[in-house]
């Protein structure tokens, strides 16, 4: 048993009247066999499996994450579009004036959902 392969992960493009009954009697949610399938270990009969193992390292990635964002609290990245322009920590009252500024009306339109997903990797 192995994690999968990129690209060859099954695929649960639909879910069955007894799987769905099965998952509301086991507490299960969509989002559990969503996370199974991403992290778990590919078993032989088409089966996935979330090892100990699996979900310590998920655990120790999402923690390392996590301090990453602590870290990074208040920093503040200034952008042209799809450039960076500068990037810097404020402090004291530069960090309020941050966020009092007034923009231009065209800076208060938000960027496509896609665009914000990017800059997050």
């Amino acid at each position: 048993m192995s994690k999968c392969p990129e690209g060859a992960e099954p695929s649960f493009s639909t879910i069955t009247r007894h799987a769905e009954r099965r998952m509301r009697q086991r507490g299960l949610r969509d989002a559990d066999v969503k996370l199974v399938k991403e992290c778990g270990t590919v078993a032989p009969y088409g089966r996935v499996v979330l090892l100990d193992r699996d979900a310590d390292r998920e655990i120790r990635e999402y923690k390392r994450r996590i301090q990453t964002l602590e870290r990074l609290r208040g920093c503040v990245v200034v952008t042209d579009g799809t450039t960076v322009i500068t990037c810097y920590r404020p402090v004291g009252k530069a960090r309020r004036r941050t966020l009092r500024r007034k923009r231009t009306r065209d800076q208060w339109k938000r960027r496509p959902a896609k665009c914000r997903r990017d800059l997050s990797r």
